[in-house]
Protein backbone atom coordinates (compact mmCIF):
# COMPACT_ATOMS: atom_id res chain seq x y z
CA UNK A 1 0.00 0.00 0.00
CA UNK A 2 0.76 3.54 -0.57
CA UNK A 3 2.12 5.41 2.62
CA UNK A 4 0.36 8.56 3.39
CA UNK A 5 1.26 11.66 4.46
CA UNK A 6 0.27 11.21 8.32
CA UNK A 7 -0.82 7.99 10.58
CA UNK A 8 -3.10 8.54 14.02
CA UNK A 9 -2.24 7.23 17.16
CA UNK A 10 -4.43 6.71 20.07
CA UNK A 11 -3.44 6.95 23.44
CA UNK A 12 -5.04 8.08 27.21
CA UNK A 13 -2.06 10.19 28.00
CA UNK A 14 -1.48 13.85 26.89
CA UNK A 15 2.15 14.28 25.53
CA UNK A 16 4.17 16.61 23.50
CA UNK A 17 6.51 14.21 22.26
CA UNK A 18 5.44 10.66 21.52
CA UNK A 19 8.17 8.14 22.94
CA UNK A 20 8.69 4.38 22.06
CA UNK A 21 7.05 2.23 24.16
CA UNK A 22 6.40 -2.10 24.05
CA UNK A 23 3.37 -3.59 23.26
CA UNK A 24 2.06 -6.68 24.78
CA UNK A 25 2.59 -8.18 21.71
CA UNK A 26 5.64 -8.29 21.97
CA UNK A 27 6.86 -6.10 19.67
CA UNK A 28 10.05 -4.08 20.51
CA UNK A 29 10.19 -0.89 21.83
CA UNK A 30 8.34 1.98 19.25
CA UNK A 31 5.71 4.33 18.76
CA UNK A 32 2.70 2.57 17.01
CA UNK A 33 0.24 4.20 14.34
CA UNK A 34 -2.46 3.62 12.54
CA UNK A 35 -3.36 4.77 8.80
CA UNK A 36 -6.61 3.60 10.13
CA UNK A 37 -8.25 6.90 11.92
CA UNK A 38 -11.27 4.75 13.70
CA UNK A 39 -8.39 1.64 14.89
CA UNK A 40 -6.51 4.53 16.60
CA UNK A 41 -8.76 6.20 18.19
CA UNK A 42 -10.17 3.02 20.22
CA UNK A 43 -6.34 3.47 21.86
CA UNK A 44 -7.35 7.06 22.98
CA UNK A 45 -10.65 5.40 24.17
CA UNK A 46 -11.15 6.09 28.45
CA UNK A 47 -11.42 2.52 28.97
CA UNK A 48 -10.13 2.02 32.76
CA UNK A 49 -9.56 -1.06 34.81
CA UNK A 50 -11.82 -3.69 36.42
CA UNK A 51 -11.64 -4.20 40.32
CA UNK A 52 -8.86 -6.47 39.51
CA UNK A 53 -6.90 -4.25 37.70
CA UNK A 54 -7.26 -5.58 34.24
CA UNK A 55 -8.49 -4.05 30.80
CA UNK A 56 -8.76 -5.38 27.80
CA UNK A 57 -10.73 -4.98 24.65
CA UNK A 58 -10.74 -5.67 20.84
CA UNK A 59 -11.47 -3.98 17.96
CA UNK A 60 -13.23 -4.81 15.07
CA UNK A 61 -16.30 -3.54 12.54
CA UNK A 62 -19.89 -4.23 12.40
CA UNK A 63 -22.21 -3.52 8.99
CA UNK A 64 -18.89 -1.24 8.06
CA UNK A 65 -19.66 0.81 11.58
CA UNK A 66 -16.66 0.43 14.06
CA UNK A 67 -16.59 -1.24 17.22
CA UNK A 68 -14.91 -2.23 20.29
CA UNK A 69 -15.52 -5.30 22.98
CA UNK A 70 -15.02 -4.51 26.15
CA UNK A 71 -13.59 -8.15 27.78
CA UNK A 72 -12.09 -6.71 30.83
CA UNK A 73 -12.49 -2.84 32.21
CA UNK A 74 -14.98 -0.03 31.61
CA UNK A 75 -15.89 2.79 29.11
CA UNK A 76 -15.47 6.07 31.74
CA UNK A 77 -17.91 8.57 30.10
CA UNK A 78 -16.42 11.56 32.08
CA UNK A 79 -13.13 11.04 30.51
CA UNK A 80 -11.29 11.86 27.54
CA UNK A 81 -8.15 10.43 25.70
CA UNK A 82 -6.45 11.66 22.79
CA UNK A 83 -5.97 11.45 18.80
CA UNK A 84 -2.32 12.47 17.98
CA UNK A 85 -1.66 12.80 13.70
CA UNK A 86 1.70 12.10 13.21
CA UNK A 87 4.07 12.93 9.99
CA UNK A 88 4.52 8.87 8.67
CA UNK A 89 8.31 9.67 7.18
CA UNK A 90 10.33 7.60 10.22
CA UNK A 91 7.40 4.56 10.12
CA UNK A 92 7.52 1.10 8.81
CA UNK A 93 5.66 -1.10 7.96
CA UNK A 94 4.56 -3.62 10.93
CA UNK A 95 1.41 -5.20 9.17
CA UNK A 96 -1.97 -4.02 7.08
CA UNK A 97 -3.12 -1.62 10.44
CA UNK A 98 -0.15 -0.88 12.18
CA UNK A 99 3.24 0.91 11.30
CA UNK A 100 6.19 2.02 13.94
CA UNK A 101 9.10 4.19 14.46
CA UNK A 102 11.80 3.52 16.71
CA UNK A 103 12.22 7.34 17.33
CA UNK A 104 10.02 9.25 19.03
CA UNK A 105 7.85 11.19 17.11
CA UNK A 106 6.09 14.61 17.65
CA UNK A 107 2.96 14.98 16.92
CA UNK A 108 1.16 17.49 14.24
CA UNK A 109 -1.91 18.32 15.98
CA UNK A 110 -4.30 16.43 18.54
CA UNK A 111 -7.87 16.19 19.76
CA UNK A 112 -9.66 14.84 22.16
CA UNK A 113 -11.76 10.99 22.05
CA UNK A 114 -14.37 11.62 24.80
CA UNK A 115 -15.94 8.63 26.25
CA UNK A 116 -19.30 10.12 26.13
CA UNK A 117 -19.11 10.56 21.86
CA UNK A 118 -18.27 7.01 21.96
CA UNK A 119 -20.37 5.16 23.51
CA UNK A 120 -22.28 3.55 20.74
CA UNK A 121 -18.86 2.11 19.65
CA UNK A 122 -18.75 -0.07 23.00
CA UNK A 123 -19.83 -3.83 22.85
CA UNK A 124 -20.08 -5.81 25.81
CA UNK A 125 -19.37 -9.54 26.63
CA UNK A 126 -22.75 -10.58 27.78
CA UNK A 127 -20.99 -13.01 30.15
CA UNK A 128 -18.65 -10.44 31.44
CA UNK A 129 -21.36 -7.63 31.52
CA UNK A 130 -18.98 -4.83 31.62
CA UNK A 131 -20.17 -1.47 32.19
CA UNK A 132 -19.59 2.25 31.03
CA UNK A 133 -18.07 3.90 34.17
CA UNK A 134 -20.47 4.98 36.58
CA UNK A 135 -20.29 6.89 40.00
CA UNK A 136 -22.16 4.75 42.26
CA UNK A 137 -26.06 6.22 42.66
CA UNK A 138 -27.94 3.13 42.58
CA UNK A 139 -31.39 3.02 44.64
CA UNK A 140 -31.45 1.62 48.10
CA UNK A 141 -34.11 -1.05 47.22
CA UNK A 142 -31.64 -2.27 43.91
CA UNK A 143 -30.50 -5.46 45.78
CA UNK A 144 -34.29 -6.22 46.29
CA UNK A 145 -34.82 -6.33 42.34
CA UNK A 146 -33.78 -9.10 40.33
CA UNK A 147 -32.60 -7.05 37.16
CA UNK A 148 -30.90 -10.52 35.32
CA UNK A 149 -34.84 -12.07 36.26
CA UNK A 150 -36.00 -9.23 34.36
CA UNK A 151 -33.61 -9.16 31.55
CA UNK A 152 -34.17 -12.71 30.70
CA UNK A 153 -38.17 -11.74 31.19
CA UNK A 154 -38.34 -9.39 28.40
CA UNK A 155 -35.92 -11.08 26.36
CA UNK A 156 -37.95 -13.87 26.43
CA UNK A 157 -40.85 -11.58 25.39
CA UNK A 158 -38.50 -9.90 22.26
CA UNK A 159 -40.10 -10.76 19.36
CA UNK A 160 -37.58 -9.52 16.50
CA UNK A 161 -33.65 -11.06 15.89
CA UNK A 162 -31.63 -10.53 19.03
CA UNK A 163 -29.17 -8.36 16.66
CA UNK A 164 -32.09 -5.82 16.06
CA UNK A 165 -31.38 -2.74 16.40
CA UNK A 166 -34.03 -2.43 19.24
CA UNK A 167 -32.72 -5.47 20.94
CA UNK A 168 -30.95 -6.39 23.97
CA UNK A 169 -27.84 -4.57 23.08
CA UNK A 170 -29.70 -1.31 22.85
CA UNK A 171 -31.01 -1.95 26.16
CA UNK A 172 -27.53 -2.16 27.96
CA UNK A 173 -26.28 1.20 26.50
CA UNK A 174 -30.04 2.78 27.24
CA UNK A 175 -29.12 1.55 30.68
CA UNK A 176 -25.64 2.89 30.39
CA UNK A 177 -26.71 6.21 29.17
CA UNK A 178 -29.64 6.30 32.09
CA UNK A 179 -27.16 5.97 34.81
CA UNK A 180 -24.82 8.57 33.66
CA UNK A 181 -27.59 10.82 33.30
CA UNK A 182 -29.11 9.69 36.67
CA UNK A 183 -25.88 11.47 38.56
CA UNK A 184 -27.08 14.80 37.33
CA UNK A 185 -30.83 14.20 37.50
CA UNK A 186 -31.85 12.69 40.85
CA UNK A 187 -33.33 9.90 38.82
CA UNK A 188 -34.75 7.05 40.35
CA UNK A 189 -31.84 4.54 38.95
CA UNK A 190 -34.35 1.42 39.51
CA UNK A 191 -36.91 2.59 37.20
CA UNK A 192 -34.09 3.81 34.84
CA UNK A 193 -32.70 -0.27 34.62
CA UNK A 194 -35.77 -1.25 34.49
CA UNK A 195 -37.40 1.02 31.66
CA UNK A 196 -34.08 0.26 30.07
CA UNK A 197 -34.80 -3.76 30.31
CA UNK A 198 -38.07 -3.27 29.27
CA UNK A 199 -39.29 -0.13 26.67
CA UNK A 200 -38.66 -1.71 23.53
CA UNK A 201 -39.05 -5.51 24.47
CA UNK A 202 -42.52 -6.06 22.93
CA UNK A 203 -42.01 -4.70 19.70
CA UNK A 204 -43.36 -6.47 16.51
CA UNK A 205 -41.22 -4.05 14.30
CA UNK A 206 -37.65 -2.02 13.70
CA UNK A 207 -39.33 0.40 11.69
CA UNK A 208 -43.20 1.19 12.59
CA UNK A 209 -45.19 -0.16 15.70
CA UNK A 210 -46.68 3.01 17.24
CA UNK A 211 -48.24 0.49 19.78
CA UNK A 212 -45.32 -1.00 21.16
CA UNK A 213 -45.03 1.49 23.69
CA UNK A 214 -48.18 0.65 25.46
CA UNK A 215 -47.73 -2.97 25.05
CA UNK A 216 -44.35 -2.69 26.95
CA UNK A 217 -46.37 -1.02 29.68
CA UNK A 218 -48.50 -3.93 29.80
CA UNK A 219 -45.60 -6.00 29.85
CA UNK A 220 -44.44 -4.40 33.43
CA UNK A 221 -47.89 -5.16 34.76
CA UNK A 222 -47.48 -8.61 34.52
CA UNK A 223 -44.19 -8.91 36.02
CA UNK A 224 -45.39 -6.63 38.95
CA UNK A 225 -44.56 -9.25 41.54
CA UNK A 226 -40.94 -9.17 40.43
CA UNK A 227 -40.82 -5.88 41.74
CA UNK A 228 -41.76 -5.76 45.50
CA UNK A 229 -39.68 -3.14 46.17
CA UNK A 230 -40.78 -0.33 43.90
CA UNK A 231 -43.40 1.75 45.35
CA UNK A 232 -46.49 2.25 43.21
CA UNK A 233 -45.51 5.94 42.52
CA UNK A 234 -42.32 4.84 40.63
CA UNK A 235 -44.46 1.75 39.04
CA UNK A 236 -46.66 4.55 37.38
CA UNK A 237 -43.36 5.99 36.49
CA UNK A 238 -42.22 3.24 34.67
CA UNK A 239 -45.12 2.10 32.90
CA UNK A 240 -45.95 6.05 31.88
CA UNK A 241 -42.07 6.29 30.65
CA UNK A 242 -42.20 2.53 28.62
CA UNK A 243 -45.84 3.97 26.95
CA UNK A 244 -44.86 7.27 25.51
CA UNK A 245 -40.64 6.76 24.74
CA UNK A 246 -41.38 7.14 21.22
CA UNK A 247 -43.47 9.91 20.94
CA UNK A 248 -41.15 12.91 20.75
CA UNK A 249 -42.47 13.84 24.31
CA UNK A 250 -40.02 15.79 26.77
CA UNK A 251 -41.60 15.56 30.24
CA UNK A 252 -40.69 17.33 33.71
CA UNK A 253 -40.17 14.29 35.73
CA UNK A 254 -36.56 13.83 36.21
CA UNK A 255 -37.01 10.09 36.24
CA UNK A 256 -39.34 9.80 33.02
CA UNK A 257 -37.25 12.28 31.63
CA UNK A 258 -33.75 10.62 31.94
CA UNK A 259 -35.99 7.69 30.63
CA UNK A 260 -36.35 9.11 27.78
CA UNK A 261 -33.11 11.10 26.90
CA UNK A 262 -31.22 7.61 27.34
CA UNK A 263 -33.09 5.86 24.78
CA UNK A 264 -32.71 9.62 22.45
CA UNK A 265 -28.90 8.89 22.97
CA UNK A 266 -28.13 5.90 21.35
CA UNK A 267 -30.19 7.19 17.68
CA UNK A 268 -26.41 6.79 17.04
CA UNK A 269 -26.62 3.63 16.29
CA UNK A 270 -28.72 3.87 13.10
CA UNK A 271 -27.01 7.03 12.07
CA UNK A 272 -28.54 9.97 13.18
CA UNK A 273 -28.05 12.12 16.39
CA UNK A 274 -30.78 13.19 18.73
CA UNK A 275 -32.55 16.53 18.54
CA UNK A 276 -31.52 18.40 21.37
CA UNK A 277 -35.08 19.80 21.19
CA UNK A 278 -36.56 17.04 22.85
CA UNK A 279 -34.26 16.78 25.32
CA UNK A 280 -35.58 16.85 28.97
CA UNK A 281 -32.81 16.85 30.95
CA UNK A 282 -30.49 19.69 30.76
CA UNK A 283 -27.24 17.05 30.77
CA UNK A 284 -29.21 14.98 28.30
CA UNK A 285 -29.13 18.33 26.10
CA UNK A 286 -25.93 18.75 26.53
CA UNK A 287 -24.97 15.64 25.28
CA UNK A 288 -27.04 15.46 22.23
CA UNK A 289 -25.91 18.79 21.55
CA UNK A 290 -22.10 17.63 22.14
CA UNK A 291 -23.17 14.33 19.46
CA UNK A 292 -24.89 16.90 16.80
CA UNK A 293 -21.07 18.97 16.79
CA UNK A 294 -18.99 16.19 16.83
CA UNK A 295 -20.77 13.77 14.74
CA UNK A 296 -19.36 12.53 11.82
CA UNK A 297 -20.51 14.21 8.35
CA UNK A 298 -22.74 11.66 7.34
CA UNK A 299 -24.85 11.28 10.45
CA UNK A 300 -26.39 15.07 9.37
CA UNK A 301 -30.04 14.77 9.81
CA UNK A 302 -30.06 14.97 5.70
CA UNK A 303 -28.94 11.36 5.85
CA UNK A 304 -31.10 10.17 8.31
CA UNK A 305 -33.70 7.69 6.97
CA UNK A 306 -37.29 9.57 6.89
CA UNK A 307 -38.70 6.80 9.25
CA UNK A 308 -36.69 8.18 12.35
CA UNK A 309 -38.13 11.44 11.90
CA UNK A 310 -41.13 10.61 13.02
CA UNK A 311 -39.70 9.00 16.22
CA UNK A 312 -38.39 10.93 19.32
CA UNK A 313 -36.98 8.11 20.04
CA UNK A 314 -36.46 4.22 19.01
Amino acid sequence: MRKPAYFYHGSRAQVERLEPSKARSGEPRAVFASPERAYATAFGLPIVPDPKGRRSWSFHYRGGAPRVTIHCGSLDLTRHGYLYRVPSKDFVRLDDRQWLSYEPVVPRDCEFVRGADYAHWIETLPATRARLRIAPCISPSSRDIDFDSIERQATAAFQLPAHSIHGPSHWRRVEQNGLMLARRSSADTDVVRLFALIHDCKRQDDFADSRHGMRAAEFVATIRHLLPTLDQANFERLQLACALHSGGQRHPDPTIGTCWDADRLDLTRVGAVPDARLMSTDFGRHLAERQSRFAPKYRVRDATPNWIHSYGGL
